[in-house]
């Protein structure tokens, strides 16, 4: 049978929309954030205030905001004694910042917050 041929069911889906949470990129930015050699912990908002720290398999201090073109993430952590804060906070925001971007396929500005120096 010569005819037409039809469109496959993958041509006329529709394009996929995505919407991550703050709560998911707060995970990624966290996972992200205890990998950096340096850091101690990634911090909740109650452990800047003097709460507890998280390893990051829960979220840290990292929110996003702005989800249009790029978002806004904040991260606060706990260094290891020895390590210089300046170098430490590139370090995190450049490794935060391409993972979010990797994941969620939109740039985010990083801020890093060393919250704490941990003397081991």
């Amino acid at each position: 049978m010569d005819g037409p041929v039809s469109e496959s069911s993958a041509e006329r889906a529709a394009p996929v929309r995505l919407h991550v949470t703050e709560a998911a990129v707060a995970s990624i930015a966290a996972a992200t954030t205890v990998g950096v050699p340096g850091v101690a912990t990634a911090l909740t908002s109650d452990a800047v205030s003097g709460g507890a720290a998280t390893d990051g398999s829960a979220t840290s201090e990292a929110a996003a905001v702005a989800m249009t073109v790029e978002m806004t993430v904040e991260v606060a952590i706990a260094a290891r004694l020895g390590h210089n804060c300046r170098d430490l906070a590139a370090a995190v925001q450049e490794a935060v910042g391409r993972a979010v971007a990797e994941q969620t396929g939109r740039p985010a500005r990083v801020t890093v917050t060393v919250a704490d120096v941990i003397l081991e």
